[in-house]
């Protein structure tokens, strides 16, 4: 696979286009970064689906600041940046 354009925007997530050809066909993945750190750096010994940014900001995506959870717990982390909600770990 080759990359070939990143993008990041302040309202969403980073994200890297990964295009691959074979057999003639070409195939686009579209793959955000935050996913690719915590899947190659952040363990997942309970092997949640989804990655969140404990700080609430989506361009910080060290792997100090990644965080696997439950997809069902996705809405409560998204809250914190707002202020919404009250996490308790």
């Amino acid at each position: 696979m080759k990359t070939i354009i990143t993008r990041n925007k302040h309202y969403t997530y980073s994200n890297v286009f990964l295009y691959n050809s074979q057999n003639g066909e070409r195939k686009i993945h579209t793959k955000t970064i935050h996913f690719l750190v915590a899947s190659a750096f952040v363990p997942n010994p309970n092997n949640y689906e989804q990655v969140t940014h404990i700080d609430g900001d989506r361009s910080n995506n060290t792997t100090d600041n990644l965080k696997w959870i439950p997809k069902k717990n996705k809405f409560v982390f998204q809250g914190v940046k707002f202020g919404n909600f009250k996490v308790i770990w």
